[in-house]
């Protein structure tokens, strides 16, 4: 799904390294069948943080990222989790 959602999608060796630790989970939005959207966070003391998020090019714009990132947020708070954050770089101008 990786590919689907990057260009330049991240290699095989990178994304398998989030998979490494017990603090990483990953989240999968299914609709009519399809895979359009995921994430990954690391779970850290009273904080989340989202390590990765992609949506196929069909699903942008439609909200439902932006419902799947809220049902994320929402889950968390629920656990007592505070904040939940992304770190962007400056060159990434789609994020």
């Amino acid at each position: 799904m990786e590919q689907d959602c990057f260009t330049p999608p991240l290699g095989f060796d990178a994304i398998a390294a989030y998979f490494q630790g017990d603090q990483y989970r990953s989240y999968l939005l299914i609709d009519d069948d399809k895979p359009i959207c995921f994430a990954i966070l690391m779970e850290i003391p009273d904080e989340c943080e989202l390590i990765r998020i992609g949506t196929i090019k069909e699903s942008r714009g439609t909200g439902k990222a932006f419902h799947f990132l809220r049902k994320l947020m929402d889950y968390y708070s629920g656990r007592g989790y505070r904040e939940m954050f992304l770190e962007v770089a400056k060159t990434n101008f789609p994020a």
